[in-house]
């Protein structure tokens, strides 16, 4: 119990059932889905260590967020050599831009414990406090933003995937995979008697209706999907199909609305609106791929602000997200990459022990 519930009560154990079973049925086949999930965890070496999904992912992720430090270096720079700018800077740029690319070389080298040495603490130069009369004082405070930014990347990456070694990766992977399968078992059953006391009760919930539709429409056999005569009945009915809001379906949704779309006839005739940065499932989901399959081109509405375009990602989140024109920014396989690692670091939180209990078992 002390593997999922911390204090004087069990709460956090249903807590933590509760979310997994919401995850499980976000998927079309949720028992499937749950197993796939212990695979992350049947880990045995450092070679398998490396190929497991999520560090995948999470090296895509680091080389994202280096390439935007290195272009916020780049154009503090920029500032810095023009006529008016706050030269006395570029020597402290300079630095940070050479520790950029030792990351980004071990990064590309996935070289987790190099990065680990470099990001846990990294030692950035200071700026000269030297006076130069001839700068502009508006420039020489975008530099320091700029640098800030930067600086900010760069911690915020050590902290929050580079506190441990691959050694101790595998060393929780391994210490925590019984209490995690011991999750799942429990989720599992935790379905199957929910879905009973409904049943006895004569109840349905949104999440079953999808999935009896599902059943109406598809069988699965094996890896295939095959489609019910009621799908190719749905498929030759409608012209077109248009969905709003897309950013919030989920897999379930997403085959039900393939189901009843004009695959029948070979028409594309799905037309989707969403934003996957406002997504209420964006620290909840694993894999939002689907959201943008069929996209090919994204094309941002751009502000003009002291040399800065940014757009507002979402009211209601923890910050604003500023864009550069320089650089893709928060796009949306980029918003996916950061969703991700987001849910996976949540899991992690509340799934792993703290290093100090672990230690002292």
């Amino acid at each position: 119990m002390e593997c999922f519930a911390f204090g004087k009560t069990d709460e956090g154990l249903g807590e933590l059932i509760q979310k997994l079973y919401e995850m499980a049925m976000s998927n079309p086949f949720p028992e499937e889905w749950l197993e796939k999930c212990l695979d992350e965890y049947r880990v045995e070496s450092l070679e398998e260590l490396r190929q497991t999904e999520w560090m995948k992912l999470l090296w895509s992720a680091v080389l994202d967020e280096l390439k935007e430090a290195e272009l916020l270096v780049q154009e503090a720079r920029r500032i810095c050599e023009e006529a008016d700018g706050p030269y006395l800077y570029e020597e402290a740029l300079n630095s940070d831009l050479l520790l950029i690319r030792r990351v980004k070389e071990a990064a590309e080298k996935k070289e987790y414990n190099e990065m680990a040495g470099l990001l846990r603490k990294p030692a950035f130069a200071r700026l000269s406090t030297k006076k130069a009369p001839d700068v502009e004082e508006q420039k020489k405070q975008r530099v320091k933003e700029l640098r800030e930014e930067e600086k900010g990347i760069l911690k915020e990456l050590g902290q929050r995937y580079f506190q441990g070694t691959e050694e101790e990766i595998l060393e929780i992977l391994q210490y925590t995979k019984a209490p995690v399968e011991m999750l799942v078992e429990l989720t599992i059953r935790f379905k199957e008697q929910f879905g009973d006391a409904k049943r006895e009760k004569n109840i349905l919930d949104f999440t079953d209706m999808e999935h009896f539709a599902l059943q109406i429409l598809m069988t699965k056999e094996g890896e295939e999907l095959h489609m019910s005569q009621a799908a190719r009945e749905l498929s030759a009915r409608y012209d077109e199909v248009l969905v709003d809001e897309y950013q919030d379906s989920n897999y379930v949704q997403e085959l039900l609305t393939t189901g009843v779309s004009g695959w029948i006839n070979q028409r594309k005739n799905i037309f989707m609106v969403g934003d996957v940065k406002q997504s209420i499932y964006v620290s909840a989901w694993r894999d939002r791929s689907f959201l943008w399959k069929s996209i090919k081109a994204i094309r941002q509405k751009k502000v003009r602000n002291r040399g800065l375009t940014f757009t507002k990602i979402s009211e209601a989140g923890r910050r604003c997200w500023r864009v550069s024109i320089l650089f893709s920014g928060r796009s949306w396989e980029r918003t996916l990459g950061e969703s991700v690692m987001t849910g996976m670091r949540l899991f992690i939180r509340e799934l792993f022990f703290r290093r100090g209990n672990r230690r002292s078992l």
